[in-house]
């Protein structure tokens, strides 16, 4: 499946930067070219996901039949009525101080629509780099990771609990 495989290529780049960037809460406002390259990759995992969910359901609108490109964050939130993606806490093992819980939608478990705030910095970052080039950070780039992981989960986790892969950080 190229969600997966995708989303371990990302995983193990990820365990790369952590030779470099300790990952710590210290250094969750880090920002570098690298953590950007790889904050914008993940979140394009994340909306393929998502947008594949969509699709994949024959999800229409209003009974409008839309094309990927004109889907956006607030049709992508329709995922949380079926995936419950709000419940899903993803922990990074190998924090400094101590286990590191990242619940990335954990904004859509109330009624407000929207994007999570590390999709905002996604799109500050994409469309204005030169003002919003510090959201670019680990603490975006691990939330973020943590919703690809969430997603996948989502999606692969089986009816008997055994998890169908493993990614490990």
């Amino acid at each position: 499946m190229l969600y997966l495989r995708a989303a371990r290529v990302i995983s193990k780049d990820l365990e790369r930067l952590f030779d470099f960037v300790e990952p710590s809460d210290a250094n969750l406002t880090t920002y570098s070219f690298e953590i950007l390259g790889l904050f914008t990759r993940v979140c394009f995992e994340v909306e393929a996901n998502l947008r594949g969910i969509l699709l994949e359901n024959k999800y229409r609108p209003n009974g409008e039949v839309l094309n990927a490109n004109q889907l956006n964050m607030n049709h992508y939130r329709k995922v949380e009525q079926s995936h419950f993606l709000s419940k899903y806490s993803v922990l990074f093992p190998n924090w400094s101080d101590g286990m590191k819980d990242f619940q990335p939608f954990a904004s859509w478990a109330e009624e407000s629509d929207g994007a999570p705030d590390w999709y905002r910095a996604y799109n500050r970052v994409k469309h204005n780099r030169q003002i919003s080039f510090p959201d670019a950070n680990l603490d975006n780039l691990c939330h973020s990771f943590a919703a690809l992981i969430v997603l996948i989960s989502s999606q692969l986790w089986r009816e008997d609990g055994a998890a169908t892969f493993v990614l490990g950080i």
